[in-house]
């Protein structure tokens, strides 16, 4: 037992390092981020499913476990009407299919939980040491700073889940994990990222919700807290603002298209239905100020809204009851 839950502790950390790092195997990097933690998630998954097969007892799953499955089916049945973009398609069904085998590799007790959280500590002080070594050498032309990768959002996202790891088990090791935790939070401040921002406050506000003095003036706390999230979006918006004024118009014609076609365009190809779409948009309306923000655009800044207009109102729903029934088992189980 003992082999087996070394040797999916270190799968696991390969899938996790190979999605993390940009490591150039295949013909550009999105596609060394896909194809090979693939090929180590469908081993995972093998493994997870013989091991439940060969198990004596039965095993407790979540009902997000279900969920899940039916998400998968949907998505090769939407693909067999509307035709899906390939890698990006293996992308998603590999990354729910990982979720499906981590779920039964914990249950199985081949995996351990605090193991997991240490891997992406590991990952994490290697994003935060590359994102360190940039902001000393960097010269904006050549070396951005954007961690490990090429974007800096996904960079700070990733150090904002450490960061909450981080503070978490800081009563562990006080000193250490302090130090980590300041670490991360320092190249989140420099990454720039708005949402790494938002749910840094939130991974604070749920740690301290659990603090005698905080349980005991929840409601001062949550008054407070709205007022501060108000705040926030305010100066949000106003930090970026041609960024904020881009992203709202980018939902914009998201929007449009579902309403024109709520059974979607198909897995993997909203990039290019999205700038077949702006193109249309301005070539009937539009105004001086939203052709200046327009772009190529790779992606909807919104999950919930990229969803759909990709897997249609049906794929939306089935992201949305997943997303709240994590939030809701999240919240009885803390």
């Amino acid at each position: 037992m003992k082999q087996n839950c070394n040797f999916a502790t270190f799968l696991y950390a390969c899938i996790l390092l190979l999605a993390t790092v940009d490591t150039h195997l295949f013909v550009y990097p999105s596609l060394s981020q896909s194809l090979f933690p693939g090929l180590l998630i469908a081993i995972s998954a093998l493994m997870a499913f013989c091991k439940s097969i060969i198990r004596t007892s039965p095993i407790e799953l979540p009902a997000s476990f279900g969920l899940v499955i039916i998400w998968m089916v949907y998505i090769l049945l939407h693909h067999a009407f509307i035709p899906a973009e390939t890698y990006r398609m293996y992308y998603y069904l590999t990354g729910m299919l990982l979720c499906l085998s981590t779920t039964i590799l914990l249950r199985t007790s081949m995996l351990k939980w605090h193991y997991i959280e240490n891997i992406f500590l590991y990952i994490g002080c290697l994003q935060a040491v590359v994102v360190i070594f940039q902001l000393l050498f960097s010269n904006d032309s050549l070396v951005p700073v954007t961690g490990c990768g090429n974007n800096p959002s996904t960079a700070a996202i990733f150090l904002t889940c450490c960061t909450a790891v981080t503070l978490q088990r800081i009563k562990e090791h006080r000193f250490l994990f302090f130090i980590v935790a300041l670490l991360f939070i320092t190249c989140i401040v420099f990454l720039k990222c708005r949402t790494a921002y938002a749910g840094l406050s939130l991974a604070a506000v749920m740690l301290l919700r659990r603090t005698n003095m905080i349980k005991q003036r929840w409601r001062f706390v949550s008054i407070t807290s709205a007022i501060m999230v108000l705040v926030f979006i305010l100066w949000a918006y106003n930090f970026k603002k041609s960024s904020s004024d881009g992203r709202i118009l980018i939902w914009k014609i998201s929007s449009m298209m579902i309403i024109e076609k709520p059974q979607g365009y198909g897995y993997g190809l909203f990039e290019k239905h999205y700038n077949l779409a702006q193109a249309r948009y301005f070539s009937s309306c539009g105004s001086d100020k939203e052709k200046m923000l327009a772009d190529h655009i790779y992606m909807a800044y919104n999950d919930l809204l990229e969803q759909t207009v990709e897997g249609g109102i049906v794929g939306g729903l089935l992201f949305l009851m997943l997303f709240f029934h994590m939030i809701f088992f999240s919240c009885k189980n803390s």
